[in-house]
């Protein structure tokens, strides 16, 4: 079995938060989705020249 290293793990918890972070925004995203009948929508955010969500 190997062990995952701190590195991914510290990668997963930084994830986490930006996507508990941008939530809100997701959720927004999906009502409107839902409330127009579209088949998809789709976000991504980039701050600073880093993709933060997609």
């Amino acid at each position: 079995m190997v062990k995952k290293s701190s590195t991914n793990q510290i990668g997963r918890i930084l994830i986490k938060e930006k996507s508990e972070r941008l939530h809100p925004l997701y959720k927004y995203v999906k009502e409107i989705k839902d409330q127009i009948k579209a088949s998809a929508g789709a976000v991504y955010v980039i701050q600073e020249d880093k993709v933060i969500g997609e």
